[in-house]
């Protein structure tokens, strides 16, 4: 991939190195940045798609041994959000490694969900990790949330945006992105713990069907394809039909 295409993310990082006397170095391979004692490079691997973050210890008369410090997809659907998602992770990862704890937003570090299933079954972390998969650029927002309440108040989190991705989504008109969000939400909600099929029916897509910015026709184009799910749906908004029982989910 042309390096044009993420020039954001490694001007970003930039940025934040020049200060503490951080230069471009060239080599072989491309270019890193560079203090004499510490260096970062931003890399991509073309065949996993994958933007890496990398750093090393520079010592005189040893070879230089990269460590990868984060990375994330990044394909020819990657756009300006993505791109700004990355480019403030990588921002925190460098800093954090400097010792500047608190990163770019003010946040400490936060440790990112994994999308490991306890036996078959997809917990909330799992949920959390494969919803960052498909809107990187809430990452931020996801560490703002744990670093705010020290834990992860999941609710919070997705009555805000998720019900923002699911618009976002729709309305962008990208069949693919589409298919892929209720690919997830069908997926964690059949295979998910009770809290996370919970949060899919009620705080994603009911929040959308009860927001200002509806798109129940799309939703329901969409949930045609998911019995179980559609279903599950279709009973929630029965039940909040009732005013007293939405404002109870604060819909």
């Amino acid at each position: 991939m042309e390096k044009s295409n993420y020039k954001v993310i490694i001007d970003g990082v930039f940025e934040v190195l020049k200060p503490k006397n951080f230069k471009i170095e060239k080599f072989d391979k491309g270019e890193y940045f560079s203090n004499s004692e510490r260096a970062f490079m931003i890399d991509y691997n073309e065949e996993k798609k994958l933007i890496v973050l990398k750093t090393a210890v520079l010592q005189e008369g040893t070879g230089v041994e990269w460590k990868e410090l984060s990375s994330w997809l990044f394909d020819e659907n990657s756009d300006d959000k993505d791109k700004n998602g990355i480019k403030n992770d990588f921002c925190d990862s460098v800093l954090e490694t400097l010792g500047d704890k608190a990163g770019i937003g003010g946040m400490k570090k936060v440790e990112m969900p994994s999308k490991k299933k306890k036996a078959d079954t997809i917990d909330m972390e799992s949920f959390s990790a494969r919803f960052l998969d498909i809107c990187p650029q809430d990452k931020d927002a996801y560490k703002q949330n744990v670093s705010k309440y020290s834990e992860f108040l999941y609710d919070s989190f997705f009555k805000e945006y998720g019900v923002k991705e699911l618009q976002n989504t729709i309305h962008e008109g990208n069949s693919r992105k589409i298919s892929k969000f209720f690919e997830l939400l069908n997926t964690a909600y059949v295979n998910g713990e009770k809290n996370v099929a919970s949060t899919i029916v009620y705080t994603i897509i009911c929040g959308t069907l009860f927001s200002e910015n509806p798109c129940e026709k799309e939703i329901n184009m969409q949930l045609e394809k998911y019995p179980y799910l559609a279903t599950a749906v279709r009973n929630s908004k029965k039940i909040l039909s009732n005013p007293k029982i939405r404002a109870k989910y604060g819909l």
